[in-house]
């Protein structure tokens, strides 16, 4: 049985995307309406500075995502610029957080195989490596603050004579590749933290490093797994749930969870604005 029948065979109807759309952006709807209730009232007064030091960061994560395109392009050895790599990182970002149905990796996959003569599964599979590496970077987060520096130095260690092993000897397909997802994957675990630590200090609540890296943990776990379109609703929830561990209210992890939301949502939007317009540009020449 090929690929493309075992998948068909499996595929879920298209109401159940539907479902999963209309679920996420309820419960966010209905998670935001409790934070809201419940929060106190420095939470709703972010200042400027720390607001500006959280969409700076952002914008850092946006790199990140689209450095890790560029590595996709480079493996497979095609002419590259700075332009496209960020347009299809734009995209996937702003249409798999409001549309049902993972359209923004679709329609990422369609234009990587029109623009560079691609199979749309290589990326599947490049995506897979790169979420094993954040997986691992997670794992290196839990162990760092739940046991000492010791196994934490070991397991690195582990993780990267596994590596040097794999990129030297394995036949499976972007090995080579996998240090420097291991980097990119570091650098969007660190940047969580660094948006949360931003955050909450927005809106008047300290928290150590060691404290937001819990949150770090769990949300660079559940960008591997989509439950609903960019997690919407999901994300607040657990990061609510895993407030009170570091003496945080349910109700500003929600709201802080939100904020990161729309602050996202709007700096992709702005850069796709603009990457769409110099696009258009460029169809004319």
């Amino acid at each position: 049985m090929t690929w493309l029948k075992l998948k068909n065979k499996f595929k879920l109807p298209p109401v159940w995307h539907q479902l999963k759309y209309w679920f996420g952006y309820s419960l966010f709807v209905v998670t935001i309406t409790y934070g809201l209730w419940h929060a106190p009232a420095e939470v709703l007064q972010v200042q400027p500075v720390w607001l500006l030091c959280t969409i700076a960061v952002t914008v850092v994560i946006f790199m990140l995502q689209q450095w890790q395109v560029r590595v996709f392009l480079h493996y497979h050895q095609v002419e590259i610029d700075w332009f496209y790599p960020a347009l299809f990182t734009a995209r996937k970002g702003v249409l798999n957080t409001v549309l049902p149905a993972k359209s923004g990796t679709l329609i990422l996959l369609n234009l990587l195989a029109e623009r560079y003569q691609l199979k749309w599964y290589d990326f599947v599979i490049f995506m897979l490596v790169s979420s094993v590496a954040s997986l691992l970077i997670s794992l290196i987060g839990a162990v760092w603050v739940l046991l000492p520096l010791i196994y934490t130095l070991l397991l690195l260690l582990l993780i990267m004579i596994a590596t040097y092993i794999a990129r030297q000897y394995s036949p499976f397909p972007y090995a080579r590749c996998f240090p420097l997802l291991l980097v990119i994957a570091s650098g969007l675990y660190f940047s969580t933290i660094m948006v949360f630590f931003f955050l909450l200090r927005g809106i008047g609540f300290e928290l150590t490093l060691i404290d937001v890296s819990y949150f770090a943990i769990v949300l660079n776990m559940l960008a591997q797994f989509a439950f609903t379109p960019g997690n919407v609703g999901v994300r607040e929830v657990v990061i609510g749930l895993i407030s009170p561990y570091v003496a945080l209210p349910i109700s500003v992890g929600i709201l802080a969870s939100a904020i990161f939301y729309v602050i996202r949502l709007s700096v992709y939007a702005m850069i796709l604005g603009g990457l769409e317009w110099l696009n258009k540009d460029r169809l004319k020449t």
